[in-house]
């Protein structure tokens, strides 16, 4: 390679590519393949800068990045919409935000073996992206990570992931079944927000917090046993899963947001022992009963009991009219957005 095509700079105890002339790559080697190169006069290519390479001709289907690179830079090859593969080499620990967003095309991608992060939105709307394979030393995956991406599995089992981000997979219409690390301790806001597909998920032990919205949509998800041992579910944290024929929720869980099974097509069942809710027909209600927090799936109306006196805010989620329900006379309040506009 010569230094007219790629522009280099001082980094750390190496090179930056900072600059490319595609042009003058493809006049010169005429190849659909990208190959960046590892090192100039001896001294390691290490880092790729800031959008270097974004929005690439559609000449170009492959990329081979440097074995010596260590970081990848925000957006460095965002919305390269040809761009099939991507060889990463065993060297690289950090994918910073936004470097393969809008990457349509690419379905192909081996992060080697000592990726610590991965930035926000790295991958989103890679929506040819089916399979990543993620390396046991990986750490940390940012906001919307893989929002809107083509993934239909994932085995995040051997990583070293402590929280799924807000957004993470939001979106990821085809993703069928993911699996958690065991050392997870909380699921974030949004985090697979309309996985319509997602079929099947176990959480683990050790989740103490699924945030608001978190599995929001979810509309095939079927099954859900939460852990002893969690102690929160934000709102609507898993309204509209109509799909769901069982959710027990155990006596660890001191707070459970407006909404947050409203809508689920099966059976709720709560901890007997739970000393702040239990389920009433399916439906959440605050252990002294005078507040109702969820209401299921409105193919089956059930009555309000007597002793409601609140109905919260999201608790009608996805009806699209006041189901015929005898109100109880003890009903005070329906907080605003109970029902759907």
């Amino acid at each position: 390679m010569t230094q007219p095509i790629f522009g280099f700079d001082s980094f750390l105890d190496g090179l930056a590519i900072t600059e490319f002339d595609q042009s003058a790559y493809i006049e010169h080697y005429n190849n659909q393949t990208l190959v960046i190169p590892s090192s100039l006069d001896g001294v390691p290519v290490i880092y790729i800068a800031p959008r270097v390479f974004k929005q690439l001709s559609s000449f170009f289907r492959v990329v081979r990045l440097p074995v010596s690179l260590r970081h990848i830079g925000v957006g460095a090859f965002a919305s390269c919409l040809s761009i099939e593969t991507v060889f990463f080499g065993d060297e690289v620990v950090e994918i910073d935000k936004y470097a393969f967003a809008g990457c349509r095309s690419l379905s192909n991608v081996n992060l080697g073996s000592s990726v610590l992060t991965i930035g926000r939105k790295a991958f989103q709307d890679c929506a040819a992206l089916e399979d990543v394979v993620l390396p046991q030393k990986l750490r940390s995956v940012g906001v919307s990570a893989f929002a809107a991406s083509g993934l239909r599995r994932l085995d995040m089992t051997e990583t070293k992931i402590t929280a799924i981000e807000r957004n993470l997979f939001s979106g990821c219409r085809t993703l069928e079944e993911v699996k958690l690390p065991e050392n997870l301790r909380e699921i974030r806001e949004n985090a697979f927000l309309e996985c319509v597909n997602l079929r099947e998920i176990r959480i683990p032990q050790g989740v103490e917090q699924i945030g608001h919205g978190a599995f929001l949509e979810c509309a095939s998800l079927s099954v859900l046993d939460l852990p002893d041992g969690l102690e929160e579910i934000g709102e609507v944290a898993f309204a509209g899963c109509v799909g769901l024929k069982f959710a027990y929720v155990p006596a660890s869980v001191k707070r459970i947001g407006k909404g947050a099974f409203a809508g689920i097509g099966g059976l709720l069942e709560i901890a007997r022992d739970n000393p702040a809710y239990q389920s009433y027909a399916d439906m959440l209600l605050t252990k002294s009963g005078d507040t109702l927090l969820s209401y299921p799936d409105g193919q089956l109306y059930r009555d309000i009991p007597e002793g409601v006196k609140t109905i919260t805010s999201y608790a009608f989620y996805k009806l699209r009219k006041r189901p015929p329900v005898k109100y109880p006379e003890s009903l005070v309040y329906i907080e605003p957005d109970a029902y759907p506009n």
